[in-house]
């Protein structure tokens, strides 16, 4: 029947007096178990837990730090079990993600993304849809700063890694995610928008998102952009790692160690690239990975874009290309620009760190360092709305004076590093109409970026930037972010916002401007009239035409709106009648043929007051067909070319050839449709005509259906 109790200053133990001989006993209190439950509160924990969590806790918590009996001991760890599952850390309108540092070096001290990994307890905590509960706590993750340029602000993002795979907010199961900091974004959504892009445009691979909180080691660090990285995994980039690969074009050496050496295996473009799964690539792998960008870039620059389908997944190049010109990141082919290659074929994306884009980038910050070049008068530079960008990064080679869309030399070998895009826009057609195909098929989903679209019945479906501004949550969690950090103004950007409605209201007004300038400039009228005035613009240098000062131009359009552009030189010598004439019209026909507008084009020379000469794609197309027929007629270019009949159309610009042969038999067809498919394309490139070949093979004179049919090279 004793009764124990604890005295002032005495925790250990506890004390009774027995009630027969009034003597007194101690004995040791076990608070092992109780040590145990108390060491798994995390750091910070008061900052961490919900009010609610605290006000349970905080009983628990006091009575551990007195002198308690064994029976108050065993009655505190029992309520302290009953309160594990029910703890709640502070959750606010978003996620919250917690990075407690385990050991000496602490997250927070951790200034550049070239910094190793800490050990850390990593917590997710949130509620879902429905308002129930949840959260993730990991005690042996690892955290660390991420990215490069990234890394230099004040406020730092990380790269969180969990010992386990898990699934956060239905991203697919990983142990790896991304906190982008957005710390340079005075709208906090860029990335967002482009990934959500990405995602729609229709590309294989995005990465997901969710808008979160962070706190680093106690402290409250701002709203963050949660991302799934780039990554081989099945719910990330799901191809093989070890016969795939993910390239990423990257100018640090500060994260990676496995490149692509620029002559050796990108002998034509000299492109460095990371291989982000260098260490699971085999033999095979690395074989696969260097063939294939040397044989791409061998069929790119030889202007064979058949052969350039076997080494791209042309769809994904092209809305890959369309979301870099819509949105003008100033990384785009310079740095972390991402590709990956799948069974030897390069396919484009996904989109990544697009913070400096659409319209957050001014040539007085990235001149000389990004893709900013140094003109501001054609639109060319990030921040302008208008100018075609993708292509124009590191066009040509310094040593060629050919025709480009800029007005500035310096601005031709300012960059070492030549794109494939750019030569793909300047000598395939073929890949530029798919583009400008695509502009118009995306049509809607560019639109949703910064404003509602309407369908046909009348039903709504609300913008990206409305959906993720004004989203009561993520407006909550923006507006916390900006109580510690200012917003982004004078980081050389050129722009000052004294809100974020304003920062948000001028990325809007960005993305609706592009948007309008890409469609116009997309549509063949808007292409003649832009190609028209970069031929205005040569034929008035001397340097190009000595009679600049005699030259006159006009642009027509017929009522199918094929457009004519008609060039006139008064000439004083009339020597010259019959040469310069063809010089100049060379010129301003490899200017619309590089841009892939179909106008027709006529040079009048004037003497005396009057048209001298004429030279136009009548002359230039006569002359083609007459040698196209000629070499046909040869059996080394066509075995079959007694038995062959050859017919030529115009329309819209393009020439469609149509060769009829007949045949005892179609043994061989197919070999000699490639040899005729190849001489007439040659023919009529070179002329810089577009054209389209037909090739047919009869078995009977009489027979309407041929037996074999080829078009552009591929069987029908």
């Amino acid at each position: 029947s004793q009764k124990w109790w604890t005295m002032p200053g005495k925790k250990g133990y506890e004390y009774s007096e027995c009630s027969l001989c009034k003597t007194f006993e101690s004995r040791p209190v076990d608070y092992s178990e109780f040590d145990v439950l108390i060491a798994q509160i995390p750091k910070h924990y008061d900052t961490y837990y919900s009010s609610a969590t605290l006000a349970l806790l905080k009983p628990i918590l006091d009575n551990y730090k007195l002198a308690l009996t064994q029976e108050q001991v065993d009655k505190n760890i029992e309520d302290f079990k009953n309160l594990m599952p029910r703890i709640e850390y502070a959750v606010t309108d978003v996620p919250v993600v917690y990075i407690n540092s385990v050991g000496s070096i602490k997250l927070q001290d951790c200034s550049q993304g070239n910094t190793p990994k800490i050990n850390a307890e990593i917590i997710v905590a949130y509620y879902d849809e429905e308002g129930n509960y949840h959260d993730y706590i990991d005690t042996n993750g690892e955290a660390k700063v991420r990215g490069n340029s990234t890394a230099n602000p004040a406020k730092k993002p990380y790269n969180i890694y969990f010992s386990t795979n898990v699934d956060l907010f239905n991203m697919g199961k990983d142990n790896k995610y991304c906190l982008l900091a957005n710390a340079i974004e005075p709208a906090l959504m860029r990335n967002a928008l482009v990934r959500l892009f990405n995602d729609t445009c229709g590309l294989d691979y995005a990465c997901k998102y969710e808008f979160v909180d962070v706190y680093v080691d106690g402290s409250y660090r701002g709203s963050y952009l949660m991302s799934t990285p780039v990554d081989i995994e099945e719910t990330r980039v799901d191809i093989d790692k070890e016969t795939d690969a993910i390239l990423e074009i990257e100018q640090s050496f500060a994260e990676g160690d496995f490149y692509i050496e620029r002559s050796k295996h990108s002998p034509f473009f000299n492109l460095r690239f990371q291989i982000a799964n260098g260490n699971d690539l085999n033999g095979v792998g690395y074989s696969t990975v260097f063939s294939t960008i040397c044989q791409l870039e061998y069929a790119i620059v030889s202007g064979d874009y058949e052969e350039v389908q076997k080494f791209a997944d042309i769809d994904s190049l092209v809305k890959y290309y369309v979301l870099a010109e819509y949105f003008k990141d100033v990384d785009f082919n310079w740095d972390s620009t991402r590709f990956y290659i799948e069974d030897g074929k390069l396919h484009g994306g996904p989109a990544w760190d697009y913070d400096r884009s659409a319209g957050h980038a001014a040539v007085t910050n990235y001149r000389g360092r990004y893709n900013n070049m140094t003109s501001t008068s054609n639109g060319f530079r990030c921040d302008s709305t208008t100018g075609e960008y993708v292509n124009s990064i590191g066009i040509g080679k310094p040593s060629e004076n050919w025709i480009n869309t800029l007005d500035n030399a310096d601005w031709i070998s300012s960059r070492d590093n030549h794109t494939w895009f750019t030569y793909l826009y300047h000598y395939s057609p073929e890949f530029m109409e798919v583009v400008s195909d695509y502009v118009f098929e995306l049509k809607d989903e560019m639109t949703l970026m910064y404003a509602d679209v309407v369908d046909d019945l009348g039903a709504v479906t609300k913008n990206a930037i409305d959906e993720i501004y004004y989203d009561d949550s993520i407006y909550a969690s923006f507006a916390r972010n900006n109580t510690i950090w200012s917003i982004p103004a004078s980081t050389g950007e050129g722009w000052t916002f004294n809100s974020m409605n304003e920062a948000v209201d001028h990325l809007r007004t960005w993305l609706s401007d592009r948007h309008a300038w890409m469609i116009n400039h997309y549509s063949g009228e808007q292409l003649a009239t832009y190609c028209a005035s970069l031929t205005d613009a040569k034929m008035l240098d001397p340097n190009y035409n000595a009679y600049a000062k005699d030259t006159a131009s006009s642009l027509t359009f017929d009522e199918n709106g094929n457009a004519t552009y008609t060039l006139s030189v008064t000439v004083k010598n009339q020597a010259l009648i019959g040469y310069i004439d063809q010089s100049l019209y060379s010129q301003v026909k490899k200017i619309f043929a590089n841009n892939r507008s179909y106008a027709t084009v006529v040079v009048n020379l004037i003497y005396n007051d009057e048209i001298a000469s004429t030279y136009s794609d009548e002359d230039v197309l006569n002359a083609t067909m007459d040698t196209v027929v000629k070499e046909l007629g040869k059996t080394s270019n066509n075995k079959y070319a007694e038995n062959t009949l050859v017919t030529f159309t115009v329309e819209n610009g393009v020439v469609l050839t149509n060769v009829k042969i007949n045949v005892a038999s179609t043994s061989g067809a197919n070999e000699n449709q490639k040899l005729i498919n190849e001489l007439v394309k040659k023919y009529f490139n070179n002329a810089n005509f577009y054209v389209y070949v037909e090739v047919e093979y009869y078995t009977s004179t009489t027979s309407t259906t041929p037996a074999a049919h080829y078009a552009n090279g591929q069987a029908k």
